[in-house]
């Protein structure tokens, strides 16, 4: 396997804006809008989130479970890093 970035992202229920479970690939995208310290802006983006087929329904219905009321959750294709 090859892999070119490797972190931990750490983010707040109340930042996600949206949550794609992918319907092409094994994976959820997940957007979000952070403030900037210190600024009146936002950062916004996306982070994805692999998993295995056996564990798909367990990992989306675990966000699906916290994410804040009104919060879209949908299904589609995801394209990673287009």
């Amino acid at each position: 396997r090859m892999q070119t970035e490797y972190h931990h992202h750490f983010l707040h229920w109340k930042e996600l804006t949206k949550s794609t479970v992918a319907t092409n690939r094994v994976m959820m995208e997940l957007e979000y809008s952070v403030p900037q310290e210190g600024s009146i802006y936002m950062t916004i983006g996306r982070q994805y989130i692999f998993f295995t087929p056996k564990d798909k329904e367990r990992v989306t219905q675990l966000i699906k479970n916290n994410l804040l009321p009104g919060t879209p959750y949908v299904f589609g294709k995801v394209d990673v890093l287009n």
